[in-house]
């Protein structure tokens, strides 16, 4: 995990937030100086004094006053800020909370870098509250990004109006201590599709915030986040909500929903695993999935099983009744080609109904006959596969009067519709 003062961008951050000009840090980076991050430049100099005799005085800048002035103030808080890190650290704590809000120069930093990149003023609808934008910037900078899970997003505009509580705590009968307490969970809860396409669209928008930074990548100056394939993955998901919520594709709005954000974490968590384990900035991380993502959004969500009404048991009266009416009480979960009606008459106040079909168990192959890879029983159940990245095959397992499995990408067990072989 890396220090705080120890990327290049944090120097960077600091220095523009005093104006000091781009050639300036660009002579600080060169021979015989070196000086790439903040916690070099803090050290290098003693004191601000040695600002001019160190460095201004061997070069052009030497009778440059306000290059002194701002050179010097971006040095002072330079050593404020690595002087409060040592100090936390001998304390037995961390250089800072992975929940703080950023400081200032580095918030603003960042949103400048997002304005002149993109030409528009990000709406705070669709960025999230200062913690969380904190957290992203710092898993990006430490090297630790991980899943986030979307329900636990929240909006920068939703959260300018709360007023966190504060848990109080009496250390005597004339001090108390007043301690506030963190933001609670998402804004609003996640209940359909549509809304998670809002969430997903705050989050992507905020990583791009978080992310607008420049990395040398491929020995290119790239943004960190770039916002383009952030909004790809999100056209994406918009596109798989509406194809799926109407037309001839249409599915239970639960269904869609279950595996939008199945398909959207499987995705996310390849994103995060790169720029982990790879160093990779999350454009490149983007880049590199594209082909992963695009197989997964393929994947339609599971058809859920249809309610009909148990149409066995009839209302008799003392010797004859007619069988066949629905009793609202008792609901039955089948497959819609199973429904049967029932029908007959009864006696002695017992009704008796048609022959009612049960499901027949069907013969069914374990391994890909091609791969010999498992064949996914979450994927061919009801529910559908919610292993993330599951290493199982995804394709029917019915088998065929031939013998081999269906093995069919398009369909599961429970939509399959050709010859199978009862059990």
């Amino acid at each position: 995990m890396a220090a705080i003062g120890s990327t290049a961008e944090e120097l960077r951050t600091v220095l523009n937030s005093h104006e000091v000009p781009e050639e300036v840090m660009q002579a600080l980076g060169h021979p015989p100086y070196k000086i790439t991050t903040l916690r070099q430049f803090a050290n290098f100099f003693g004191n601000r004094n040695e600002v001019k005799v160190l460095f201004l005085d061997q070069t052009k800048w030497k009778d440059d006053g306000m290059v002194k002035a701002n050179l010097t103030m971006a040095y002072r808080e330079a050593d404020m800020i690595i002087e409060r890190s040592l100090r936390r650290a001998g304390e037995g704590l961390p250089d800072e909370n992975m929940e703080d809000p950023l400081r200032a120069e580095v918030g603003n930093s960042l949103m400048n870098t997002w304005r002149k990149t993109y030409h528009i003023q990000l709406p705070t609808a669709w960025q999230t509250s200062a913690p969380l934008l904190g957290r992203f910037h710092r898993e990006f900078q430490k090297q630790v990004h991980v899943l986030f899970h979307i329900k636990k997003i929240r909006t920068l505009e939703a959260t300018m109006s709360l007023v966190p509580e504060a848990k109080r705590a009496r250390l005597s009968h004339d001090i108390e201590l007043r301690i506030p307490q963190a933001e609670g969970g998402s804004d609003w809860e996640i209940t359909s599709a549509l809304g998670y396409n809002f969430a997903l669209k705050v989050y992507m928008y905020s990583l791009s915030l978080a992310g607008a930074y420049i990395v040398n990548e491929d020995d290119e100056p790239v943004l960190f986040a770039p916002l383009d394939p952030l909004v790809q993955h999100l056209a994406v998901a918009e596109t798989y909500t509406l194809k799926h919520t109407s037309g001839i594709h249409k599915f239970n709005d639960a269904a869609v929903l279950h595996k939008l954000r199945t398909v959207d974490e499987a995705i996310r968590s390849e994103w995060a695993r790169l720029t982990r384990e790879q160093g990779f900035s999350l454009g490149k991380a983007c880049k590199a999935t594209k082909a992963f993502a695009a197989s997964l959004w393929l994947m339609e969500p599971m058809r859920a099983p249809t309610p009909i009404y148990d149409n066995t048991k009839g209302a008799g009266k003392k010797g004859g009744g007619k069988g066949g009416q629905q009793d609202s009480q008792m609901v039955l979960w089948q497959p819609p080609a199973l429904q049967d009606k029932g029908g007959g008459k009864g006696s002695k106040g017992d009704a008796k109904g048609g022959k009612h079909n049960t499901q027949p168990r069907w013969k069914l192959v374990g391994v890909d006959p091609s791969t010999k890879v498992p064949l996914c029983k979450g994927f061919n159940s009801a529910a559908g596969c919610s292993t993330m990245q599951c290493r199982k095959v995804h394709r029917c397992d019915i088998q065929l009067p031939n013998g081999n499995a269906c093995a069919s990408w398009t369909h599961n067990r429970a939509q399959h519709t050709g010859p199978k072989v009862e059990a």
